[in-house]
C-alpha cells in the first residue's frame, strides 16, 4: 500500500467514526422530531434513514460547517415537504381515476393521516417551527436557517402555535 493510499485510507477511517459519533448523537432526536411532524413513526424512520444516507453522501462538506446538526435537520424536513409534495400529486392522480381502485388508495391515505394529539393538528408550517425551536430547542434564528424563512416568521408560527394550543386547553 502506497503512503497515499494508507493516507487515504486513515482519512476514510477517521470520517467514517467522526460521522459514526454524530449518528449516535442526533439520529433518536431526529426520530422523535420526525414521529411530531410527520404523525407517522413509519414515515419518520424512513425520512430519518435518508436524511442520514445524504448526510453521509457529503460527510466531507457537511462535517465542516458551523452547525452540521442544522443542516442535518434541514435536509430532513426538505424530505418531509417534498414527500408531501408527491402525496398531493398522488391524491390528484387517484381522484382522477374511476373506480374501487381511488376508494381503498385514499382510505389508506385517510387512515395514515389520523392525528393523534393537539400537537399534531396544527399547520405544518406551525408544527415544524415549534417542534424545531420547543422540542429540538434551537433559536429562532437557528430555526429560521433550518426551515428556511426568517426568524420573524418562526416567532411568529411558534406564536400562534402555543395559541391554538392554549385554546384547545393544552397550555403547559
Amino acid at each position: 500500500m502506497t503512503v497515499q493510499e494508507e493516507t487515504r485510507a486513515t482519512d476514510s477511517d477517521t470520517a467514517e467514526a467522526a460521522f459514526g459519533v454524530f449518528f449516535s448523537e442526533h439520529h433518536a432526536r431526529l426520530y422523535r422530531a420526525l414521529v411530531m411532524v410527520t404523525r407517522s413513526p413509519h414515515e419518520a424512520d424512513e425520512i430519518t434513514q435518508e436524511a442520514f444516507v445524504r448526510i453521509w453522501a457529503k460527510w466531507d462538506r457537511v462535517s465542516g460547517m458551523e452547525s452540521p446538526d442544522g443542516y442535518l435537520y434541514r435536509a430532513a424536513l426538505n424530505l418531509y415537504r417534498q414527500r408531501g409534495r408527491q402525496a398531493a400529486r398522488l391524491v390528484r392522480l387517484l381522484a382522477s381515476w374511476p373506480g374501487e381502485a381511488r376508494e381503498d388508495a385514499l382510505d389508506r391515505l385517510g387512515e395514515l393521516d389520523t392525528l393523534q394529539r393537539l400537537v399534531l393538528q396544527l399547520p405544518p408550517r406551525q408544527r415544524a417551527a415549534l417542534v424545531v425551536t420547543e422540542y429540538l430547542g434551537y433559536d429562532s434564528a437557528a430555526g429560521a436557517e433550518i426551515l428556511g424563512i426568517q426568524p420573524g416568521a418562526v416567532r411568529m408560527l411558534v406564536s400562534k402555535a402555543k395559541a391554538q394550543l392554549r385554546e384547545e386547553g393544552m397550555s403547559q
